[in-house]
């Protein structure tokens, strides 16, 4: 990627630009309806084709440094299709989008006893009790032979990690986890789990008891 810069005296000059994963992916995921609106534009029809219009909306609402990374993006094929596949990897690695939990708690609560959580989170927090507390501990803070799940490696593993883990198993340092993808009591809660983990995780619910929502 490149940047257009000014030197000393008022010369241009390009240098590279470092884009974040994020932005490579978002590039390579919007290239071809950008550069069919950048050549389009050239003949004068933008406007009447709607992958084209699309285009042009991505594109004027970039800073200029953006907009000279996509164009160079988009005529280089090797680099967009480096970035397409890319992109296709990360969106099969990452599966469904990554749950969301909510918590509210009073204000400086240091027990879940008094906090309210959404129904799939105290769903969550009562199958971990029941089916997870005996090898990772009480609240999830982990034991001699299971890690903790709310820090330490597990705390920034992610959803799609979690979700494999939880489904075909673990072998670790501490010992061997085994796989619940054929234990309905588990791998059709997993979601809710990993609400619940990610609110501890977060710091945003405290040890104990939550209450569920009523909404």
């Amino acid at each position: 990627m490149f940047h257009i810069g000014k030197e000393a005296g008022g010369r241009s000059r390009m240098k590279l630009l470092s884009l974040s994963k994020s932005t490579a992916v978002h590039l390579a995921r919007r290239c071809s309806n950008v550069s069919r609106f950048y050549g389009a534009r050239a003949f004068g029809w933008a406007s009447s084709v709607s992958v084209v219009r699309q285009g042009r909306r991505i594109y004027d609402h970039q800073p200029m440094s953006i907009r000279i990374a996509i164009l160079v993006t988009c005529a280089a094929g090797a680099a967009t299709a480096s970035l397409s596949s890319y992109a296709e990897e990360q969106d099969a690695a990452a599966g469904a989008e990554e749950p969301a939990y909510i918590v509210q708690c009073e204000e400086e609560a240091k027990s879940a006893t008094r906090c309210t959580v959404d129904k799939d989170t105290y769903i969550g927090w009562r199958t971990y009790h029941s089916s997870c507390s005996h090898c990772h501990a009480q609240e999830a803070v982990g034991s001699t032979f299971a890690p903790s799940l709310v820090s330490g490696p597990a705390k920034t593993a992610g959803y799609a990690k979690f979700k494999d883990i939880v489904n075909n198993g673990y072998q670790g340092q501490l010992g061997v986890m085994p796989g619940y993808k054929d234990n309905p009591n588990i791998k059709d809660k997993i979601d809710n789990i990993y609400k619940f983990l990610k609110a501890r995780a977060d710091g945003e619910l405290p040890p104990g008891r939550p209450t569920r929502m009523k909404k």
